[in-house]
């Protein structure tokens, strides 16, 4: 979520969520690396000190010497790294906190990734938890009717011909960062089983859809379907391509799909779909 590895088409869970961090198989479809987060400002200092309160056993640079003494006990054998560093009020209201991403010093399970939640204290940066399997590397911020800041980030990841994508919110509480899925959607280019399904993400964006004022998502997805060679994936020719523009609107609490996109994010979501692509084009948006 926080990000997990998908084993073939077993996909790991939390709360619900796709949890997904790898990147895998080439698309003629823009993977999710065309979804680029937005972070807050952090000046250098801002970041010194942000990294000195995570690295509890010492910094290297522009990452820790050693994992911190709350992260993931062993050698999780993936290189280590922290950020983006995100600055905000995500548990409580006026209150300067940060989230900073930790890669490297989590299980496999958990993607070798999460969260370390900071806030200031007199002056000084203290971390108040570690977010195992929290993914928050790339994400755009929404402000919470609360006053404090939710985060929707995408992560993907898959082996064995399928790649799922997935744009979640984070939800981050006094004890706790609950996840809850917008949208999730999957690819098996590499499979051949036996038409060739692709749905990809091409772009987010933060926009007002409709005039209430307030910030919603807007998702742009692509949709492609050919017919796979038996024994030649490569050799298949590519489908049509057809891009969905889905809104997905924020009441400062929740996301909920525009009533004239429903169709068409229900058919694409692989969570409605019970892990299944769609294996013919999904209605466009009305």
């Amino acid at each position: 979520m926080f990000s997990s590895m998908v084993a073939g088409r077993v996909r790991a869970m939390v709360g619900g969520v796709v949890m997904l961090s790898m990147t895998l198989a080439v698309s003629a479809i823009p993977a999710s690396a065309q979804l680029k987060g937005s972070g807050s400002t952090v000046s250098v200092a801002q970041r010194r000190a942000l990294l000195a309160a995570i690295c509890d056993k010492g910094v290297d640079g522009q990452k820790c010497a050693e994992c911190p003494s709350y992260s993931f006990p062993g050698d999780s054998g993936f290189p280590s790294s922290v950020g983006p560093y995100r600055l905000g009020s995500f548990i409580t209201p006026k209150a300067t906190e940060a989230y900073v991403a930790l890669t490297g010093c989590d299980s496999k399970p958990a993607g070798f990734t999460g969260g370390v939640l900071l806030r200031m204290v007199k002056g000084k940066w203290k971390v108040l938890r570690y977010d195992s399997a929290v993914d928050i590397s790339n994400c755009l911020s929404f402000p919470y009717q609360t006053g404090t800041t939710v985060l929707v980030c995408t992560g993907g990841g898959g082996g064995q011909g399928f790649y799922i994508e997935s744009v979640y919110a984070l939800y981050t509480g006094p004890t706790k960062t609950l996840p809850k899925s917008i949208l999730s959607v999957q690819s098996n280019e590499s499979a051949c089983r036996p038409t060739i399904d692709e749905m990809s993400f091409r772009s987010w964006r933060r926009v007002d859809a409709n005039g209430d004022k307030k910030l919603d998502l807007e998702l742009r997805v692509d949709e492609s379907h050919a017919a796979a060679k038996a024994d030649d994936c490569e050799g298949s020719a590519p489908g049509k391509v057809v891009t969905h523009t889905i809104a997905f609107l924020f009441d400062g609490q929740r996301f909920t799909v525009s009533p004239k996109a429903k169709a068409t994010a229900m058919c694409l979501d692989i969570e409605d779909l019970g892990g299944v692509s769609p294996t013919t084009y999904c209605p466009t948006v009305g």
